[in-house]
């Protein structure tokens, strides 16, 4: 249902990026130009990971980043798990979720096998997957974090310990909802995506975040061909690296990031006044404390929800179902095994993404919301 005629200047886009401009980010060009390095770790890569080790408040070796979220997921798995074996050909992995999880398992040899959701967190659970048989035959479990909402860390961290299994988090969303030192307590990796559509990002790009030192040097080197300190290709691996040019947005964005996710939390908290007003209050989600690129509406049905996206279809605004109707439904991933999804299906067609961007003004939000109300 995405709009595709957007030359009506009362567009509303379900999204709408704003990256460092090109004056926040000469002088990073700059220095890009006097160092004659563009990739393999290069100086503004160095200063990109250190200063994001300071606002997450860890040591150096505590992140490593990579070019795209679904490398980030790649590269943890790699390190974690290695590749698919004939007895451990499967991934577990939830239903409702973007597509990357399951790219990235594929592109390590896994089979996704589909997990249905808890349905108010929207997320699985890892007390209920300790009890599935199909754990056996797993090679890496992938916890996701729906929409920016973090997953709990010591439940995960104990899923991990308790089935000896590797374990990734996918927290694409969730770069200013990170608890890192609940991260740091543990060995399991926490991979974000950096793209244009997140809160903070490099344009393209992810980064990792572990508690454990060594882990993090593994995901760097199956980031970088297997290679580390040498020139021996000594595991599993890819070309994942982030380049300098896209360090050199990612430190002009946190040269501004204080403003920008300022900007993020007053659109979640005009939302949800709005809303309020509308008597849309806990129909409407949105998180007022720290940055989220999500903002949605949650129907009752998914008769409704189809009303409601025609609805703000026909008076210009896009919606998304970000996360399709589950993995189980798209073409690719059809044929994966999976559990019963009851959850999956009925939550997933209910959740409609809303436009969010950092400027997005508040006549366009209550736009929205009585679009909504009808």
């Amino acid at each position: 249902m995405a709009i595709t005629n957007n030359s009506d200047p009362d567009y509303v886009p379900v999204t709408r990026p704003l990256l460092p401009d090109v004056a926040a980010l000469a002088p990073y060009l700059r220095s890009i130009d006097a160092a004659r390095q563009y990739s393999n770790h290069g100086p503004l890569f160095d200063s990109l990971r250190n200063r994001l080790a300071g606002h997450f408040n860890v040591e150096e070796n505590g992140l490593t980043l990579a070019g795209s979220g679904t490398a980030a997921l790649i590269g943890a798995i790699l390190a974690t798990a290695g590749r698919a074996t004939a007895a451990r050909p499967l991934c577990i992995c939830p239903s409702y979720t973007f597509v990357a999880t399951a790219v990235a398992a594929s592109a390590c040899g896994f089979t996704p096998y589909l997990v249905d959701i808890d349905p108010k967190s929207w997320a699985s659970e890892p007390k209920r997957l300790l009890r599935l048989p199909q754990l056996a035959s797993a090679g890496v479990v992938m916890a996701v974090a729906p929409y920016g909402r973090m997953v709990d860390m010591a439940a995960w961290q104990g899923f991990a310990a308790q089935s000896e299994i590797p374990l990734v988090i996918d927290a694409a969303a969730c770069f200013d909802t990170l608890d890192s030192a609940a991260i740091c307590a543990g060995k399991v990796p926490v991979c974000v995506s950096l793209h244009a559509t997140k809160t903070f990002s490099t344009a393209e790009g992810g980064l990792i975040l572990c508690g454990d030192s060594r882990t993090i040097d593994d995901c760097a080197r199956a980031l970088n061909f297997g290679f580390f300190t040498g020139r021996e290709s000594v595991g599993p691996s890819i070309n994942g690296k982030l380049s300098e040019y896209h360090a050199a947005v990612g430190l002009a964005e946190l040269d501004g990031w204080k403003p920008k996710r300022a900007g993020f939390i007053r659109v979640a908290h005009n939302y949800l006044e709005a809303a309020k007003t509308a008597g849309l209050a806990g129909r409407v989600i949105a998180d007022s404390e720290r940055a989220n690129p999500y903002v949605v509406y949650l129907a009752r049905s998914a008769e409704e929800a189809g009303t409601v996206r025609a609805r703000l279809t026909g008076r210009g605004i896009d919606t998304r179902l970000w996360y399709g109707l589950g993995l189980h439904r798209q073409p690719n991933y059809a044929e994966c095994p999976s559990e019963d999804l009851p959850a999956t299906n009925e939550i997933a067609p209910c959740i409609v993404g809303l436009p969010v961007a950092v400027d997005l003004a508040d006549t366009q939000i209550r736009r929205i919301i009585a679009a909504i109300a009808g």
